[in-house]
């Protein structure tokens, strides 16, 4: 019976901590899965309580891409500006 309390007040504590921030960007979301995972809580519960896949969670971008497609707008860009 205590070690259920105890965590149920483990829980609350770094829930509280982890919610007074906004969780807008999926970034943010992340960064307070982390923190709630540090301070005791599983990685399934803490994904719940920020409303977050685990698939978001493990998403990497590809910023190669972005880059790459920049460039090639970039430089379609130059060419249609040379033929006006």
């Amino acid at each position: 019976m205590k070690k259920l309390l105890a965590e149920a007040m483990l829980e609350q504590e770094v829930t509280r901590e982890v919610l007074r921030k906004k969780w807008l960007s999926a970034p943010a979301r992340r960064e307070g899965v982390q923190t709630m995972k540090a301070g005791g809580l599983s990685e399934r519960h803490s994904l719940r309580i920020v409303r977050m896949s685990a698939s978001s969670l493990r998403y990497q971008p590809a910023l190669w891409c972005w880059n790459d497609l920049f460039e090639v707008a970039s430089a379609r860009r130059g060419r249609q500006s040379q033929t006006h």
